[in-house]
């Protein structure tokens, strides 16, 4: 069956529930369908935000994948969703080992497109911990793969992947080469989403080059592109550095704006991780607009505690700044 519907989260979540409520009163569907539309519907609730439900939905996938040996090939990209809900959540050792299942039950089916998927997903969690020579590792052991089984718009994203990890690693000429190799990578594939993020990543590149005017251009057109998709992951995670930009464009109050409304999509998709940087993102331009930014970091920091991150990642480098940012501003602030 294969269900995939490009449409909006929201059109097809109700398609999905409805399928899903009528494959369960016939006893004769193919248990094969009914995990494909779980695990759609699942990813979907996923991507709306509704973590406990999708939750819910994928282990009832699971446990139909263990009971029918038609459906057990769909096991690792159950474990791959319910990695990236975990670390949607901040549970990165459990994002890990669901990963790292995903991945042995992917090598062991020979299913060489979800091991590309799998390698990626590990990848992220270890780049969102701060592990970017890890994460590199991870991309670098996908991308081949990636191009042996043609799938191009997974091969753009590694590559643009790597580019985010030479950005960390503060070589930006490196990550500029890799976002110019990647984009006719990104064009080839002919879909929007895959092209505005790598605008945005290169957006993120020209703000630490220094060039925060060009930076605003092409992060504010890459979250409205995606914004226009409904696509609120990415905007998510590109939303502190159109921030940061805005700031150092002169434009604080355009900052809070787009702070803001990141923070309401966070917070409504549960995404702890992002949310300590988009918080700590918007306490930039509260201090930038001459306002006190003291309640945000304290918000912040709360949540980076309670989170676990290491000293290194992208979330405890935002709040550092915030923190140095108060402190030169004294106690009444700016």
């Amino acid at each position: 069956m294969a269900v995939r519907i490009r449409r909006s989260a929201r059109e097809a979540l109700p398609l999905f529930q409805r399928a899903a409520r009528a494959m369960s009163s016939i006893d004769a569907v193919d248990p094969r369908d009914r995990c494909d539309v779980l695990l759609n519907l699942g990813s979907t609730l996923r991507d709306l935000g509704d973590l406990a439900a999708a939750k819910v939905v994928v282990e009832d996938a699971l446990a139909l994948a263990a009971a029918h040996p038609a459906t057990r090939a769909m096991r690792g990209i159950l474990l791959q969703v319910l990695s990236r809900m975990a670390m949607r959540e901040g549970r990165a050792d459990d994002a890990r080992a669901l990963g790292a299942a995903a991945l042995a039950a992917e090598e062991e089916a020979g299913d060489l497109r979800n091991v590309v998927n799998s390698l990626m997903q590990l990848g992220n969690i270890e780049f969102t911990m701060g592990d970017s020579a890890a994460a590199r590792r991870f991309y670098a052991r996908a991308r081949p793969i990636a191009a042996r089984v043609g799938v191009r718009d997974t091969e753009a994203r590694l590559v643009g992947n790597l580019a985010l990890c030479a950005r960390r690693d503060g070589d930006l000429a490196e990550a500029e080469a890799l976002l110019l190799e990647a984009m006719p990578l990104f064009e080839r594939v002919g879909e929007p989403r895959v092209l505005l993020q790598a605008r945005g990543a290169l957006g993120m590149v020209q703000l630490d080059l220094g060039r925060p005017h060009d930076a605003a251009v092409a992060l504010q057109h890459a979250v409205d592109g995606l914004v226009a998709l409904d696509e609120p992951l990415p905007v998510v995670d590109l939303a502190p550095s159109l921030v940061r930009a805005l700031v150092g464009a002169g434009d604080p109050a355009g900052a809070l704006a787009a702070a803001r409304d990141a923070e309401a999509r966070a917070r409504s998709m549960g995404s702890q991780v992002a949310l300590i940087e988009i918080l700590a993102a918007r306490g930039l331009a509260e201090a930038a607009s001459g306002g006190a930014a003291a309640a945000t970091l304290a918000e912040a920091s709360a949540l980076l505690d309670a989170v676990g991150a290491a000293d290194d990642t992208a979330a405890s480098r935002a709040v550092a700044a915030l923190r140095d940012t108060v402190r030169r501003a004294g106690p009444e602030g700016p």
